[in-house]
């Protein structure tokens, strides 16, 4: 049987994170109230500025940020949401800011949905309130197709693959060049497509097809490959990721 050989490397988690809402905030304004905007900090980096909610103290904004993490880092950095209250003739007043580090979100395997209390700046003011978000991690999976190999070399044949997720082919990425067999006996194309796998959907598969380009007529199936999420992400969790992973090898069974 013909076989096919993927290498998958450089699993990154995508972090979604929703800023639902906050509640019992303090009031900045002198009427007893505030204009309050959220903005959410990977680190260092700025990733959203929520719209401000006019004269609350119990906003819901419902606005999403993502960002990516690589996952062979040693530390990770802190996710920081900070309540701030816009004001009109000076600069935003701060309300609080909550912290949580990212290791938090990717040791688990599931959407969380957290409350977190809101805290003044290290020596200042202290702060009241709290606000909710939303997590959801999923793993960004690079496969690079490598090659398939058959045993016959008979024909001449032009190959190609194709890669689907869910029955999703992705994008541009999904679809290889097509190669003829060489004397070696293989179509290489040394090919990379990234992925998305959500760690709440752990039983979903990658399918891999080979398939033969025809001149006339509709491309021949060679075969195809089903590789679990748990292949893919065999080095997780992220504190035990040594940034390689090894080349697979699969026998390319008959489309039913």
């Amino acid at each position: 049987s013909p076989s096919l050989s993927v290498d998958t490397s450089e699993p990154q988690a995508v972090l979604s994170i929703l800023v639902a809402r906050a509640r019992s905030l303090e009031a900045k304004d002198r009427g007893g109230s505030s204009d309050p905007y959220a903005v959410v900090k990977y680190g260092r980096s700025t990733l959203l500025r929520t719209a401000a909610k006019t004269q609350t103290l119990t906003p819901d904004w419902m606005e999403t940020a993502k960002t990516i993490v690589a996952l062979n880092s040693k530390s990770y950095s802190d996710l920081t949401i900070e309540i701030w209250a816009r004001d009109s003739t000076s600069a935003a007043d701060f309300m609080g800011e909550a912290r949580v580090n990212t290791r938090t979100f990717l040791e688990g395997n599931h959407d969380q949905i957290l409350t977190l209390p809101l805290c003044g700046k290290p020596g200042g003011k202290s702060a009241q309130g709290e606000v909710v978000i939303h997590v959801t991690v999923s793993m960004k999976v690079v496969v690079e197709l490598l090659s398939a190999e058959t045993h016959s070399i008979t024909n001449r044949s032009s190959w190609y693959c194709v890669a689907s997720w869910c029955g999703i082919e992705h994008g541009e990425v999904a679809r290889t060049t097509t190669t003829s067999i060489g004397s070696n006996r293989q179509s290489r194309w040394d090919q990379a497509c990234a992925i998305a796998v959500p760690l709440r959907f752990p039983h979903d598969r990658l399918r891999l097809q080979v398939k033969e380009h025809c001149r006339l007529g509709r491309d021949k199936i060679v075969g195809h490959a089903d590789i679990d999420a748990s292949t893919l992400l065999a080095d997780l969790p992220p504190n035990e990721f040594t940034g390689e992973q090894p080349v697979l090898s699969f026998t390319l069974r008959q489309d039913e």
